[in-house]
């Protein structure tokens, strides 16, 4: 009976005796494997290396297409939400939703020049109460962008901002006309644990009240779930940069330079609003001046002021970022189906080769014997 034969049956390991130089024999046997060729415990780091990738390389493939909501993006840890079209963004956190925050266009105002905390306010526009915003957008790979334009009333205002009547009381008031606004929203690459985008927008066709007054963009933070805001004006608009606390209240302007606002939201997260500091008219380029107001518990008001000369036409820029704690190892491993299966059909058939090849070894020693 060959040895090829005992092979195949899976008779008990050859041994033989084998004699080197005339020397002393020496027993050699095949030693025992599982899975006909491959020690199991061998296949632990292996698999477990596989366990640990799979989520990563599916985490990463999450990112590259957007659910079907027309109006939403999701990374697999932070969803980017435009809600029916309004000029707001929120983004909120997969595995917690608790973890959530809104940024939104609540109105263009006309500003006299800054000469106090509260500058009057001549003239104003709320996007919520303008016509339907016209939206477009496009997506790809860990790409999506969104774009909404509409058409605003603008209306006299006169009163003191952040101290007069609410800005949604104006729209009893005597029209001026109307302007246009444009809003581009970009999904930012992601980061690690962040995710945000950049809001570039544009006024056209203001119905100036005054050349030598400013025009302001006013943006709503809201937090629902924070501990409080605090702002960077003037010290940059780093994400990490924890700023100065604002008191429920307070007011603060500065034009010296890229600025940010803050909030600590639950779960150890953070959310971001920044700024340029600069904005272009229709003729050159200009400083922005910012301020901040914490009007609520869970809101801060940003006006971005620009001395836009009376302009036809204002651009500026701004950032809205989520960062998330960095755990020691992922709490959810959330990811793309098809990117599992690939992984682990891709090791079962590593494992295969790695059989073939030890029973192929095992097969030449016992013939030798």
């Amino acid at each position: 009976m060959n040895a090829q034969r005992l092979f195949d049956k899976s008779y008990p390991p050859v041994r033989a005796l084998v004699s080197t130089d005339g020397g002393p024999p020496m027993r050699i046997q095949p030693r025992a494997w599982g899975l006909h060729g491959i020690r199991p415990r061998a296949l632990v780091p292996v698999l477990l290396s596989i366990i640990l990738a799979s989520p990563v390389l599916g985490l990463a493939s999450a990112g590259g297409s957007a659910p079907a909501d027309s109006s939403a993006y999701n990374n697999g840890q932070i969803l980017v939400r435009f809600p029916t079209a309004s000029p707001s963004v929120e983004l909120v956190q997969d595995s917690n939703p608790s973890v959530n925050s809104t940024l939104s266009i609540s109105h263009v105002l006309e500003l006299a020049p800054l000469n106090s905390t509260h500058p009057l306010v001549v003239l104003a526009a709320d996007p919520s109460s303008s016509s339907p915003f016209n939206v477009s957008q496009s997506e790809g790979v860990g790409q999506f962008d969104l774009g909404l334009n509409g058409t605003l009333g603008v209306r006299y205002a006169g009163f003191a901002l952040w101290a007069g009547p609410n800005l949604e009381s104006i729209a009893a008031n005597p029209a001026k006309g109307q302007a246009h606004l444009a809003l581009s929203y970009h999904l930012l690459p992601l980061s690690h644990n962040s995710q945000g985008v950049s809001l570039n927008w544009s006024i056209e066709n203001w119905p100036w009240l005054t050349s030598s007054d400013l025009l302001g963009l006013e943006l709503q933070f809201s937090v629902p779930n924070g501990t409080g805001f605090s702002s960077c004006l003037g010290n940059g608009s780093s994400p990490s940069c924890a700023g100065s606390a604002l008191a429920p209240g307070g007011i603060v302007w500065s034009s010296a330079s890229n600025g940010s606002v803050g909030a600590a939201a639950a779960a150890g997260s953070r959310v971001t609003v920044s700024w340029n500091s600069t904005a272009t008219t229709a003729a050159h380029r200009v400083g922005v001046t910012a301020g901040t107001f914490y009007a609520s518990s869970a809101v801060d008001r940003v006006t971005l002021a620009i001395p836009a000369g009376g302009n036809s036409v204002v651009n500026g820029s701004a950032r809205f970022l989520l960062t998330l704690p960095s755990p020691a190892l992922p709490a959810v491993l959330s990811g793309s189906p098809v990117v599992y299966a690939g992984v682990l059909a891709g090791a079962a058939a590593l494992v295969l080769v790695a059989v073939g090849l030890r029973r192929r070894r095992d097969r030449r020693l016992v013939d030798v014997l």
